[in-house]
C-alpha cells in the first residue's frame, strides 16, 4: 500500500486541546465475543450517544438491545458489531460518521444498521472517524478525514460510507487506538502502522510535523499500544515500554517534559503488558498513562489534573508523578480511560472499578456530580467480560457483560 502523500500539518497545541475537552478517542483491540452491551454517561450532548433511545444521561449502566461483538464509543457516537456479522452505528452523524450515507445533521438514538453485509468481524471510533475489520481481514474507513487524511485513504475526502483501506488482508487481529487527528494500529503480525496528523511527532517517524494520509510504519514488533491525545504508548515483544509524541507533564514517566517524535524507552523493566488479550493494557490521557504488566499489577504517572479529572492515578491524592507508581491491586486485566478524568478497570475475576473525575456520571456507580468523584478504585456492581472502546475524553462510557 503506499506509505507516502504527506500534507502540512494545520493544528496549534491549543486547538488540540479544545479538541480533547470536546472528547477526542483513542480506541483499541477488542476480542469477538458474544455479550450484552451496556453504557452511560452523557446523552444529551447530541441527543442519543448511548444508544438508549432516549436523551438521557445515565450514572450507571443500561444495556442496549441485542447481542453484540464489539463496540467503540465516542461523545457523538458509537459503531459496533453484533454476533451476526452486521455492523451498526448510533449517535450524531457528523462528518459522516455514522457510515449511514446521510448528511451531517442525523441522528439516531437507538442502533441503524450500516449496510447489508454480514463479514465485519471488530469496529473501532474516534471522535469522528469510524473503522471496522471484516472476517477476510481487510480494513474500512469513514467518516472526517481533514487534518491528515486520518481516513488512511491516501487523500483528505470525507466519506460517509465504509471504504477499504489499500489492499491488504492481514488486518486480522488489529489493536487500534486513534488521537486527536491520527490512528495507530498493531496488526496480528506485530508490525505496528500509523497515519493522519504528526502533530508534535505523534506518528513517531522522527518528524515534528507534517502528515501521512496512508499507512507508515513504526520500526519493531509490538504486543500493545494505547494513545492520549498527542502522545503514544507500545510495549515491545519484549516487554519493554515505550514512548512517543507531546511529553508535556511528565507524560512519558521519565522525569522529564521533552516532545519525543520517535519512539523512547520509559524505564528499564521488561515486564509490561497484561495477558488479556480482550481488552488494553495502556490506558493513556492527556498528560501521562496508566499500564498493566504481565503480573497483573497496574502503574501510572503524568498530571492528573484538578476538578473533575482529578483522580485518574488512583493514588487517593492529585499529586503529579513523574515517574510510574502503583495503583492498589495484583489482578488486573484490561483497563481504558473514557468520560473526562474517569478510568475504567476489569480484574481478572470480572468486576470492574472506576476512579477519577466526576462529569455526568462518568463512574457508573449510581451518583451524579462532585460525590461521584473517587481517587481510589471503586466497584461498579455486576459481573463484566470486557470493556468497549471509549475515550480519554468521550463523555460516555461502555462496557459488556456475559449473556449467561
Amino acid at each position: 500500500m503506499a506509505i507516502t502523500d504527506k500534507k502540512k500539518g494545520v493544528w496549534g497545541l491549543d486547538q488540540v486541546y479544545n479538541k480533547e475537552n470536546q472528547g477526542s478517542i483513542w480506541t483499541y483491540y477488542v476480542a469477538p465475543l458474544e455479550a450484552h452491551l451496556y453504557t452511560w454517561g452523557r446523552n444529551e450532548y447530541h441527543v442519543g450517544a448511548l444508544g438508549l433511545n432516549d436523551a438521557d444521561d445515565r450514572s450507571s449502566p443500561v444495556q442496549i438491545p441485542g447481542v453484540w461483538s464489539s463496540a467503540a464509543n465516542s461523545t457523538e457516537g458509537s459503531v459496533a458489531t453484533k454476533t451476526d456479522g452486521t455492523l451498526w452505528s448510533w449517535g450524531y452523524s457528523g462528518f459522516g460518521a455514522l457510515g449511514l450515507n446521510q448528511a451531517n445533521t442525523t441522528r439516531y438514538s437507538s442502533p441503524v444498521q450500516i449496510g447489508t453485509d454480514t463479514d465485519w468481524k471488530q469496529a473501532f471510533r474516534t471522535e469522528r472517524t469510524s473503522h471496522a475489520l471484516k472476517t477476510d481481514g481487510t480494513f474500512w474507513s469513514w467518516g472526517n478525514n481533514l487534518y491528515g487524511g486520518t481516513l488512511g485513504l491516501n487523500d483528505d475526502i470525507r466519506r460517509s460510507s465504509p471504504v477499504q483501506v489499500g489492499t491488504d488482508t492481514d488486518w486480522d487481529g488489529m489493536k487500534l487506538h486513534g488521537g486527536s487527528d491520527s490512528v495507530n494500529v498493531i496488526k496480528s503480525d506485530g508490525t505496528m502502522w500509523t497515519w493522519g496528523e504528526n502533530q508534535s511527532g505523534a506518528l513517531g517517524q522522527n518528524q515534528g510535523s507534517g502528515a501521512y494520509s496512508s499507512p507508515v510504519q513504526i520500526p519493531g514488533t509490538w504486543t500493545h499500544n494505547g494513545g492520549g491525545s498527542v502522545n503514544y504508548y507500545g510495549i515491545k515483544s519484549d516487554g519493554t515500554l515505550w514512548g512517543w509524541g507531546a511529553g508535556a507533564q511528565y507524560a512519558f514517566g521519565n522525569e522529564s517534559t521533552t516532545t519525543y517524535s520517535s519512539p523512547i524507552q520509559i524505564g528499564s523493566d521488561t515486564d509490561w503488558g497484561g495477558a488479556s488479550e480482550t481488552g488494553s493494557s495502556i490506558a493513556g490521557f492527556r498528560y501521562g498513562a496508566l499500564v498493566i504488566k504481565s503480573n497483573g499489577t497496574l502503574y501510572g504517572w503524568g498530571t492528573p489534573g484538578t476538578g473533575d479529572r482529578a483522580g485518574i492515578l488512583g493514588q487517593n491524592d492529585t499529586a503529579v508523578q513523574q515517574t510510574p507508581v502503583q495503583i492498589p491491586g495484583t489482578t488486573w486485566s484490561s483497563i481504558t480511560t473514557g468520560v473526562p478524568g474517569v478510568v475504567n478497570a476489569l480484574r481478572t475475576d470480572g468486576t470492574m472499578w472506576a476512579w477519577g473525575g466526576y462529569v455526568y456520571g462518568g463512574t457508573g456507580i449510581n451518583v451524579g456530580g462532585p460525590s461521584s468523584q473517587r481517587s481510589s478504585p471503586t466497584q461498579v456492581p455486576g459481573t463484566w467480560s470486557q470493556l468497549s472502546a471509549v475515550s480519554s475524553g468521550s463523555q460516555n462510557q461502555a462496557a459488556f457483560k456475559p449473556t449467561s
